[in-house]
């Protein structure tokens, strides 16, 4: 049961962590520029109004790149379709490289928070004094012979001459 314990408690971090990784990639797509990605370089199939929105939204997308002077003096000549799609390609892959480290990080920091408190409601916490719990306690005195009060009390009885 302990070992099953430590293994839990070093697994379950693991665990959330790659599974916020995969979540990450399908967070992602909740981003506007990865689902245009999405339609414009991976052809997904939408419906015509949607496919409509996205070359409109692409066209945009073209125009903000050409207002951006540091863009525009990394690529050599003038802005084409070609350039615009590997653009829009660098910067959704760049997005989803963002959504899986953070979807890691919180899968991690909640895998750690739970083996914490797995750990420490595994902990055994030994008592010296016995205690009623006054709530429930009826004083039928059942529990007086399961005392260890009573037990140390009749041992050195025994051991008295």
């Amino acid at each position: 049961m302990r070992l099953l314990k430590r293994t839990l408690v070093v697994l379950l971090p693991v665990a959330l962590a790659a599974l916020g990784w995969f979540a990450g990639a399908t967070l992602a797509r909740l981003n506007p520029r990865v689902r245009l990605a999405g339609i414009i370089l991976a052809g997904r199939s939408v419906s015509d109004l949607d496919r409509q929105e996205a070359e409109q939204a692409f066209a945009r997308f073209q125009q903000e790149l050409r207002d951006r002077p540091e863009i525009m003096k990394k690529i050599d000549g003038p802005l084409t379709e070609e350039k615009a799609r590997d653009l829009l390609r660098g910067e959704a892959e760049g997005v989803r490289r963002t959504f899986r480290i953070g979807g890691s990080l919180l899968g991690l920091w909640c895998g750690m928070a739970a083996a914490v408190r797995i750990a420490s409601l595994s902990r055994v916490q030994r008592r010296r004094d016995y205690e009623i719990e006054h709530r429930i306690c009826v004083s039928c005195g059942r529990c007086f012979m399961s005392c260890p009060r009573e037990h140390l009390r009749r041992k050195q009885l025994k051991e008295a001459p």
